[in-house]
């Protein structure tokens, strides 16, 4: 009998450590799942203060970046769209766990009426909770049907289907991001984007809340009590609407009440210094810049209101050593890679370093100039200084004022730095806080001198200023900066006094400046055919040459073009600046059948004679700022004096670049050879050059766009996608279909579903299908837009193009046509995010994708109306 006992509980020991096994690696896992799991992992008295609630906390909210800052051990414990029910569980969780001295609680979701999450987000929700009657408690809170509830205390009902999506991550137990001791935070990218934060602070009417919300912000509140938890509700800064202000508001009435601390950073983002138009990465959440800026408050709140530990120097706590901040730290936030020279005309550099963005922040900068007397007026070295105000002059401008050195700092202040004889000078400025420290030509000019400076958004120039109203560049100064270093953090006397600038190497010299005898830097290596779609080429031509990247350039360009005028946009070659106010370069173009210009110079121009057919060789050289220019042998311009202005616009065929570097006035033109040198031939070499005609571009072979998906794609809003490795404007005349099934919800916020679009500034195109609002958003071509209602469930769409032309289908009825011409565009169709305009991804989404496929050619209207009949697809989600 005993045997029987023994063996019966062996098998049910070993039917639990496979369950166990099984139920781990099926577990759905997503970025803002694994803090609870990683909490129980921690060991007791670890943690001083929990962060518990939504992505407003997981976030927005770096517990790395606040331990290398205070020392004070924290940790965010949260789900995404977590309401304040499972707020308290996983509040429970943290205080029989790790009973922190202070709990501070997101309660961002009490401005919703919301009383039952979506089950996916209740389902995260409870999922990752250890068995118990918490996890009981939770899950009967969570759904309004006790089905639904089993299902979540239970676990594997909900995800036991998942065998068609496993990862190397779930085989692994991982949640989607590194294991760290100390958890950091960061968004997949720099991305900022604007929102609109109303001035909270003038509305001032509550509404009520939901019953639940408000009986569980309360049961909060007692359990702090009950376990003498300090408690402090929290609000993140968000685009918040007037309605959710009131709710929140009513919050604010019960915190007082019950005698609670409450954060509502709504009502103090102008004062805390947040900037909506670059501290965000979409409507809720930070960007980078705008996570390091609001974890800085909070551990300067903690810091000044209760007395906490600092434990970075406590050898007995477990992360005692651990700097994942001071690692990044070491490196600088701008250092400068080669001797800046400047030209006195439009040289410059733009650090992007925002020295006085936080009031208090701290920094420091080491910069090593050459301070040899300057003639011009125009003297600038470094500028993060605002003239916008005369009144409130502000922040750093270092420039050489009658032969000598002087440095502006903080509220319009002089230092004053004495005369040497050194030509190469040495200045460190430390800032901690608002005390400055200057270091100058191996002295210490001032130490920790107090200069107040409001905070100024503008970033750290080289070789010019900025007028802060429009963010116009002037002051271009001939200046010369031989090193420059900023860091994140205030040094020490003892750093400063040790630092030595390095020997950078010398900037390129201007094209052919300095050369003895002319080389040839580009030769055509295939005729530009313009924009025929029969041949495999890329329209424009971009040489990549830079021919005015400085007033002194001297080189030599020999061309043969063929006319043959077509109304419209009939550019050869251009190397021009459409700026206002400083036209200029190289433009050939044929501005009627019989009539060609060149613009060169400061905006010179020329107009001659030309015949259709007929090929026409044109050499111009340029010796600084001297033009000499040969048509078919004759000289039409002899040492015509003309100062360009300089120009970083690169030399194309076939096109120009606009004002702001877009490409336009595409063009059929055709130029059947082209050669460039760097510097000066003379002109009798330049007559006997024979122009070898290139060769014909090969024929194009349109690509194929066929492709199928292979399993249904669900994303993480964090960094899951799905590249399908074909490209949908790979040419302009491609025709294809593309089937999918989506799901749909109007209330969610899917986002991105499908892309192959182009983000480049100006010339947005291809097709990308996202959620917007209630409605289903298919752009298709250069700005076409077929919108969709959404209802919750699925919606079969195909789409086809064939060339310009374009048509959507959806639920078995015609959606929609567009007709819209597209240039090329060569980025891969993905799901779940998108290519920025740098090729980096971003935008990942939470959309569902259950089919996609794409054959090549344009369905008939008929069979596409069939096709896009609604069909059901067996699926987890």
């Amino acid at each position: 009998m005993t045997k029987k006992i023994i063996r019966a509980l062996a098998f049910f020991l070993v039917l639990a450590l496979v369950y166990g096994a099984v139920d781990t690696v099926l577990k759905i896992k997503s970025y803002d799942m694994r803090s609870l799991r990683t909490l129980h992992e921690m060991e007791d008295g670890t943690l001083d203060v929990v962060f518990v609630g939504s992505s407003h906390v997981g976030m927005n909210i770096d517990n790395a970046q606040i331990w290398e800052e205070t020392g004070i051990a924290s940790y965010n414990v949260w789900a995404g769209m977590q309401p304040v029910w499972n707020s308290y569980y996983y509040l429970k969780e943290c205080i029989a766990t790790q009973k922190p001295e202070i709990a501070m609680v997101d309660v961002f979701m009490a401005g919703t009426t919301v009383e039952f999450s979506t089950k996916a987000v209740a389902m995260k929700n409870i999922t990752t909770m250890p068995w118990g009657m918490n996890r009981i408690n939770a899950s009967l809170t969570s759904f309004e049907s006790w089905q639904d509830a089993v299902e979540a205390m239970w676990g594997m009902p909900y995800y036991h289907n998942r065998f068609d999506e496993l990862t190397e991550d779930d085989l692994q137990g991982r949640y989607g991001w590194d294991e760290e001791e100390i958890p950091t935070v960061h968004q997949t990218s720099d991305v900022v984007t604007p929102i609109e934060l109303l001035d909270y602070r003038t509305i001032t009417d509550t509404l009520p809340l939901t019953e639940k919300n408000e009986e569980y912000i309360r049961k909060i509140i007692d359990l702090c009590k009950v376990n003498d938890v300090k408690l402090v509700l929290m609000i993140a800064p968000y685009q918040a609407t007037k309605e959710e202000c009131e709710r929140l508001n009513r919050v604010e009435e019960i915190a007082r009440e019950e005698g609670v601390e409450i954060l509502n950073y709504l009502k103090l983002w102008q004062d805390a210094g947040i900037d909506p138009a670059m501290d965000f990465y979409d409507i809720g959440h930070f960007n980078n810049a705008g996570i390091k800026k609001f974890t800085t408050l909070i551990g300067q709140y903690l810091q000044g209101n209760y007395q906490l530990t600092d434990h970075r120097a406590d050898a007995a706590h477990p992360w005692y050593g651990v700097s994942p901040a001071a690692t990044e730290a070491v490196a600088p936030l701008f250092s400068l890679t080669e001797v800046f020279r400047g030209d006195g005309a439009k040289k410059h550099i733009d650090t992007g370093v925002p020295l006085f963005r936080e009031r208090y922040g701290s920094w420091t900068m080491a910069v090593s100039v050459d301070a040899a007397p300057i003639k011009s007026g125009d003297t600038v070295y470094l500028s993060c200084f605002s003239e916008e105000d005369a009144t409130d002059y502000r922040g750093l401008l270092l420039r050489q004022k009658d032969g000598r050195l002087e440095l502006i700092l903080g509220q319009n202040n002089t230092v004053r730095l004495q005369n040497t004889d050194n030509a190469k000078l040495n200045l460190i400025i430390i800032k901690d806080g608002e005390k400055y420290s200057v270091y100058f030509d191996g002295q210490w000019v001032s130490w920790q001198e107090t200069r107040p400076c409001a905070a100024y958004s503008g970033t750290l120039l080289i070789g010019c200023q900025e007028r802060s109203v429009d963010g116009e560049k002037f002051r271009f100064s001939p200046t010369t900066v031989m090193d420059l270093q900023v860091y994140d953090a205030a040094w020490t006397k003892e750093q400063a006094e040790a630092w030595q600038p390095e020997t950078l190497p010398e900037p390129e010299l201007p094209l052919g400046v300095n050369t003895a005898e002319p080389t040839v830097i580009y030769a055509l290596p295939e005729q530009f055919m313009g924009d025929s779609a029969a041949y495999a080429q890329d329209i424009p031509v971009d040489t990549g040459l830079r021919l005015f990247e400085s007033s002194n350039t001297r080189f030599t360009l020999a061309t043969t073009i063929l006319p043959d005028y077509v109304p419209g946009d009939n550019v050869f070659l251009s190397c021009f600046s459409e700026v206002p106010g400083e036209y200029g370069g190289l433009l050939i173009r044929q501005t009627a059948e019989d009539r060609m210009n060149i613009v060169y110079g400061d905006n010179l121009g020329m107009e001659i004679p030309c015949v259709n057919g007929q090929e026409m060789t044109i050499r111009v050289i340029k010796d600084a700022n001297l033009f000499t220019i040969f048509v078919d042998g004759e000289k039409l311009a002899d040492g015509v004096a003309s100062a360009v202005k300089p120009c970083s616009n690169t030399l194309l065929l076939g096109a120009q670049q606009d004002a702001q570097g877009n490409i336009f006035r595409a063009s059929t033109t055709r130029v059947k050879g082209l050669q460039v040198y760097a510097g000066v031939m003379d002109e009798a070499s330049l007559l006997a050059l024979e122009l070898p005609e290139a060769t014909i571009p090969p024929e194009r072979v349109v690509p194929s766009a066929a492709c199928e998906m292979k399993r249904p794609f669900h994303g993480n809003g964090v960094d899951r996608y799905t590249d399908m490795g074909v490209q949908l404007f790979a040419a302009a005349d491609m025709a294809w279909t593309l089937d999918t099934v989506i799901k749909t919800n109007p209330e969610g916020n899917a986002g991105v579903y499908l892309s192959c679009f182009s983000e480049e500034p100006g010339a947005y195109r291809g097709l990308l299908i996202r959620q917007e609002g209630e409605e289903l958003a298919v752009i298709l071509g250069a700005g076409g837009c077929v919108r969709l209602p959404m209802e919750t469930g699925s919606m079969h769409l195909v789409i086809t193009r064939d060339g310009d032309d374009y048509a959507v289908y959806a639920d078995g009825a015609l959606a929609g046509r567009i007709s819209s011409p597209c240039a090329r565009y060569d980025g891969n169709l993905l799901v779940g995010a998108q290519f920025d305009a740098n090729g980096e991804l971003f935008r990942f989404s939470a959309a569902k994708v259950e089919l996609l496929r794409v054959t090549d050619g344009a369905m008939k209207e008929q069979d596409a109306i069939e096709s896009s009949k609604p069909i059901r697809i067996e699926s987890r989600f």
